[in-house]
């Protein structure tokens, strides 16, 4: 199966857990009903219990559990919340997102649940995660950035237009180490000059056997 295509893995998994099913239990993320309830019944409770009723929810679109899940549970405790699922445009690839085209393979993804799809770019991605990173020593991955940033666009245009305090969340889900191979090939610049410190070492000891 091509390791860049993520349909066909699942369909191959699929095909394979039904096949042998008398020998897999297949959890299956993108339609284990689990997977939203989970953060239905915890991750929303979390963020409840510390923030009360949310009034703006920015959140990546994956498998869809997570936003669908908390949005579902943050919508009881205040209907006229707005969410926003982060996707990538159809030109970009970002780890952990999936574009329009994609979504409706995915379990419980239901567009009507979301009151806008905000499309963004790899690069504006990746400029997300090293705001996190430079900017609040969050050690986020592109899809965490892609949501920052999208965050960030959409809460700047209505600021002006607040009359009262309101709270917005938005998930971050990632980690950045898992992501250097993708942050190296989208800007290698980020890497030109470093050396591990492996490398570092052997420097050095060359240098002292020849004598420097």
């Amino acid at each position: 199966v091509d390791p860049t295509d993520a349909m066909a893995a699942l369909l191959y998994v699929d095909a394979r857990a039904y096949e042998q099913r008398d020998r897999y239990l297949y959890t299956d993320q993108y339609r284990n009903p689990n997977n939203d309830c989970t953060h239905y019944a915890t991750t929303a409770r979390e963020i409840l219990e510390d923030l009360g009723p949310v009034d703006y929810f920015f959140a990546p679109v994956g498998t869809a559990g997570s936003s669908i899940g908390i949005s579902r549970r943050l919508r009881e405790a205040n209907e006229k919340l707005k969410v926003s699922g982060i996707v990538s445009t159809k030109d970009s690839a970002i780890p952990g997102i999936r574009h329009m085209d994609e979504m409706f393979y995915v379990g419980p993804f239901e567009e009507q649940k979301y009151d806008q799809l905000v499309g963004i770019t790899a690069s504006e991605a990746l400029d997300g995660m090293l705001a996190l990173i430079r900017d609040y020593g969050v050690m986020a991955g592109p899809s965490s950035g892609a949501t920052y940033l999208a965050a960030l666009r959409y809460l700047r245009a209505i600021d002006a237009e607040q009359t009262e305090r309101k709270s917005a969340v938005i998930i971050v889900c990632d980690r950045v180490e898992l992501y250097l191979s993708w942050i190296e090939q989208m800007r290698p610049a980020l890497f030109e000059g470093y050396e591990t410190p492996e490398a570092e070492h052997v420097n050095v000891a060359n240098s002292a056997a020849l004598g420097a």
